[in-house]
């Protein structure tokens, strides 16, 4: 996907009227952070809520998860975090 079509699926999404929520997710959206953060800056601008769900593969340290989240301050309604059994480092079982 490209930003040009992240813009027209948001601009359908406003036309439609009847939208007022865009979120990023499926996959790890973090993969492609600066679409990522393009999509999500350009939802904002439109004035939906804006959410996202990660599963924080790039949050290694404290310093890295406000790095990567810094950006995304004041633009997001929702902040999710994909966590489940199959995705747990062994030590937790």
């Amino acid at each position: 996907m490209t930003a040009a079509q992240v813009d027209h699926l948001l601009d359908e999404a406003q036309d439609y009227g009847a939208i007022n929520a865009i979120y990023f997710e499926g996959g790890e959206v973090f993969l492609f952070y600066p679409l990522l953060l393009h999509g999500v800056r350009a939802a904002a601008a439109r004035g939906f809520d804006v959410g996202l769900v990660t599963n924080c593969y790039w949050a290694t340290s404290h310093e890295d998860a406000l790095a990567w989240l810094a950006p995304f301050r004041g633009l997001l309604s929702d902040f999710s975090v994909s966590y489940d059994h199959y995705h747990w480092p062994e030590q937790y079982g």
